[in-house]
């Protein structure tokens, strides 16, 4: 059995994106019950522009990759797509 991880990758991200659109940005995350949800939203947006950087980029220190400015909560759907 093959897994096609960049698949999942792209199923679950443009799921995720989906539900940011109508999601309440500002509803409790049960499971990180310190962060709503724009706050996880931009946290697996940074998280996915870090990797991204470090394949694209070759990277073999991750010091190297910047954060990304953490935009008001409207502006997180359109970040993460």
């Amino acid at each position: 059995m093959s897994l096609d991880f960049l698949a999942a990758l792209r199923r679950d991200g443009a799921r995720v994106a989906e539900l940011l659109d109508v999601a309440d940005l500002a509803a409790p995350v049960p499971s990180c019950p310190e962060w709503d949800v724009a706050e996880l939203g931009y946290h697996l947006a940074e998280v996915h522009r870090f990797w991204s950087a470090i394949v694209a980029e070759r990277l073999t220190d991750p010091e190297g990759v910047p954060m990304l400015p953490r935009p008001h909560d409207s502006e997180v759907p359109a970040l993460y797509a």
